[in-house]
């Protein structure tokens, strides 16, 4: 493969990457982009935000991610403003002495708007890094101002949803659609008598899902309301029982606080595709697990709550958007239940996972959306780029770099 215009050959030998994520689940694809580079380029120097995953694939994090930047919402953000603004000041200082060639940033937007317009701007480099984002923020959704940042700061970006290397290319933003990370490993199903074994239930059990998120924001807002749901179906159903997947950013102990003594919720260590899968339903937060829960074909209630004050923001900023579930996006169907702030409520998210429990028909005509929207996830491009979404954008990623590949 040729480089990009107007790029340089440089010595990969002495290649040098800043990747640049923010929350739990960006911090593991980030990590398998950066394993696809050390793979490729043996000995690149490799640096900038993570957690432990991209700690573990032998990124240097000179910003822990996951004390500094995990945050939702706008007035949430403003309590780890400090640290975020501390963050931002490290990460441009690292990129102005060590001289990347190429910076990566995945998914976290807003915060990394910042830092590819204070890169840009900085005097101090004889050769300005160029700049990829992979996991495009969904500007097509809302806040569609800020694709004025994105041709200003971003030379190339690599969106995971088909539709969206259209709309950045559209908007006149050089963009190659990757494919899912999700999809990078091969997607096994459970075996349900296995699973349950090992977590302590028999196998005919009738399960609900409980999937708060992976943010303790987001937890203390839904988690409470999602134990008294499933509560509340324990009533007209006592055979349920619930399964919790803990998300590997989080401790049990943190989410035991919200679940009562006496409940019978299982908390599991992450495992959340497992529990999405072998669920009659699963009680979701908005976000990526909603479209995990599309790859398993899960059916879902899904909810999404933040403060007040982050919500009334938010209402100003969003205009026209018919859903906020990703499967309901991409299918354009709101097919799956959406509940919104005050919508989420035990006794709204009960009734709605209550038609999943006694409606057959209903069940089927989801089931048959989840099979489209499946389908949509797993379109792939076969032209030699890379046969997982992190390898075609590590691919990007050198290329923006000056190596050849």
């Amino acid at each position: 493969m040729g480089l990009p215009e107007n790029s340089e050959s440089i010595d990969s030998a002495n290649l040098s990457v800043m990747i640049v994520a923010g929350e739990a689940s960006s911090d593991l694809h980030a990590a398998n982009l950066a394993k696809s580079i050390a793979s490729r380029i043996p000995g690149a120097e490799i640096f900038g935000m993570g957690g432990t995953a991209l700690r573990e694939a032998g990124v240097e994090t000179i910003v822990d991610s996951e004390t500094a930047a995990s945050v939702m919402g706008f007035t949430e953000v403003i309590g780890k403003l400090g640290d975020l603004k501390k963050a931002l000041k490290s990460l441009v200082e690292a990129a102005e002495t060590r001289k990347p060639d190429v910076v990566v940033l995945v998914d976290f937007p807003d915060f990394n708007f910042f830092l590819a317009r204070g890169i840009k701007k900085s005097k101090k480099f004889s050769r300005v890094p160029k700049i990829m984002h992979f996991i495009t923020p969904t500007i097509w959704a809302w806040r569609k101002g800020r694709i004025k940042t994105v041709k200003r700061y971003i030379d190339k970006v690599a969106p995971i949803f088909p539709f969206e290397e259209k709309f950045f290319s559209d908007s006149g933003v050089q963009a190659e659609y990757v494919g899912h990370p999700f999809l990078d490993s091969e997607i096994v199903q459970p075996q349900r008598k296995d699973f349950l074994s090992q977590v302590g239930l028999p196998e005919n059990s009738e399960l609900v899902g409980i999937v708060p998120g992976s943010r303790k924001a987001e937890i203390e807002l839904l988690l409470p309301v999602m134990v008294e749901a499933y509560q509340l179906l324990k009533k007209s159903h006592p055979e349920l029982k619930a399964l919790l997947p803990v998300a590997p950013s989080l401790k049990k102990e943190f989410i035991e606080k919200f679940i009562p003594n006496h409940s019978d919720i299982v908390l599991v260590d992450g495992s959340a595709f497992e529990v999405l899968s072998l669920s009659k339903v699963s009680l979701v937060a908005s976000g990526t697990v909603t479209v995990e829960g599309a790859l398993a074909k899960a059916p879902m209630v899904v909810a999404y709550k933040m403060s007040g004050v982050s919500y009334w923001i938010a209402k100003l900023l969003i205009r026209g958007l018919k859903s906020f579930a990703m499967p309901n996006i991409l299918a354009n169907d709101k097919f799956l239940p959406e509940l919104l702030q005050e919508q989420v409520t035990a006794e709204n998210l009960a009734s709605e996972a209550e038609k999943f429990l006694v409606e057959e028909e209903y069940s089927s005509q989801v089931q048959e959306k989840l099979e489209e929207v499946h389908s949509m996830l797993h379109l792939k491009k076969e032209d030699g780029r890379g046969s997982t979404a992190s390898e075609r954008a590590a691919t990007i990623a050198l290329e923006l770099a000056g190596v050849q590949v």
